[in-house]
């Protein structure tokens, strides 16, 4: 029990040390998540993005979970976007009624970006090597 007291005032020094690494990491300017921001309906996006405020179909459940509970039939939806730069963006949505259990959801959202040359600080036109970038994304609801 001693020993582990004595330790307790070292975690915030190793901490400090871990913390000097990560700031030398040459993947600066990169960020995750950005293409959750995509909306998988072009309907409701030209609607400004008034996707809450529907209901009973399956693309409303994307912009506001609550409409999985409102379901009346069955249904699907499939996104397909090419982007510039050959990426692409794929959303697939499906919705069944299960009567007196209630409904289910499942969906699921990815970005391909395909090969992508790595480059660093130190050489910008890239350094020969290629890596493929690749997001998925997967929900399921039951309500």
């Amino acid at each position: 029990m001693r020993r582990a007291l004595l330790l307790i005032p070292a975690l915030p020094i190793v901490a400090l040390l871990a913390a000097g690494s990560v700031l030398g990491q040459s993947k600066a300017g990169t960020s995750v998540g950005q293409f959750l921001l995509i909306e998988p309906s072009a309907r409701i996006a030209a609607m400004g993005n008034a996707g809450a405020t529907m209901y009973g179909e399956v693309q409303a459940s994307y912009y506001n979970p609550a409409a999985i509970g409102l379901f009346a039939s069955n249904g699907v939806q499939f996104t397909h976007s090419p982007w510039i730069a050959d990426i692409t963006y794929d959303y697939a949505g499906a919705g069944v009624t299960l009567g007196n259990f209630g409904n289910i959801y499942a969906s699921v959202t990815s970005l391909n970006s395909g090969d992508i040359d790595v480059r660093t600080v130190d050489q910008p036109l890239g350094t020969g090597e290629r890596y493929s970038g690749y997001l998925l994304l997967g929900e399921r609801l039951l309500r």
